[in-house]
């Protein structure tokens, strides 16, 4: 996926890093897209088992990071997609702030 020390893997070079995995994996390629989409089309997804990856940019937890949406919760106060960030040793990491979101790619097999 040309990720480089120190600075990371481009967005936009993560959907061919996944085909090419997949394909020397004999597997099926994976469907996805770099469409922006809001949170209700984010839970939407997540409701029917497609984890999503998000990018984020200048955010005060991750910097500039992905990280992966694996589902969602509804609460008085709005929307909070759960995510695994690879940083913590749980899934019970819930991000909101949809502000530092900067692109988002959908993926399932």
């Amino acid at each position: 996926m040309k990720t480089a020390a120190g600075i990371g893997t481009w967005s936009t070079d993560v959907i061919p890093g996944l085909e090419k995995y997949a394909s020397s994996r004999n597997v099926s390629t994976p469907i996805s897209d770099y469409e922006g989409r809001n949170v209700n089309e984010l839970t939407d997804y997540l409701y029917h088992d497609r984890p999503i990856i998000i990018f984020v940019n200048k955010d005060p937890k991750y910097g500039d990071h992905a990280i992966l949406a694996v589902g969602f919760q509804d609460t008085s106060d709005g929307k909070y997609i759960r995510v695994a960030d690879g940083w913590s040793k749980t899934f019970s990491n819930f991000y909101k702030d949809s502000a530092y979101i900067t692109n988002q790619i959908t993926v399932w097999w």
